[in-house]
């Protein structure tokens, strides 16, 4: 009998230790729960000048960061578009004061049509609106192009 409790108390000592070990371990510190966060993206609206021989439409594509992007189409069936858009575009503060675009992703010069993004360093401080000015495009002077961003 003393034999059979011995051997039982060995087993149930065996029991628990298996158990232990396969038995997942619970985080003392659980990592907390997360949060999906979504950002709200601003949708803005499209501006379309259709003087002269050249229809341009400028959509700002991203207003918040470092670089604000503005999608630029040049539509005409008269006239090349071989303007160099880093030199013909500048944006404005509320204040008037200009910036000159860093980069131009898009169609190169020529054609009938052309489509890019044309990108700035952000205005700081936050400026309450914005004006897009493109000059000499299908022979007219200066086109203008405005948004209120706050």
């Amino acid at each position: 009998m003393n034999n059979k409790l011995y051997i039982l108390g060995i087993i149930f000592v065996f029991g628990l230790i298996i158990l232990g070990v396969f038995r997942a371990p619970k985080d003392k510190n659980p990592e907390p729960k997360k949060t999906l966060v979504i950002k709200e993206t601003a949708v803005w609206e499209s501006k379309t000048n259709a003087e002269g021989a050249v229809t341009v439409t400028v959509t700002p594509k991203s207003l918040t960061g470092t670089v604000w992007n503005f999608e630029i189409s040049l539509s005409t069936h008269s006239v090349e578009l071989d303007e160099d858009l880093t030199k013909d575009v500048v944006l404005l503060d509320e204040s008037g004061k200009e910036f000159k675009p860093i980069s131009w992703e898009g169609d190169g010069p020529g054609g009938h049509h052309r489509e890019g993004v044309l990108n700035f360093m952000a205005i700081e401080p936050r400026s309450s609106s914005v004006e897009l000015k493109i000059r000499d495009i299908g022979e007219i002077k200066e086109r203008i192009f405005q948004w209120d961003i706050k």
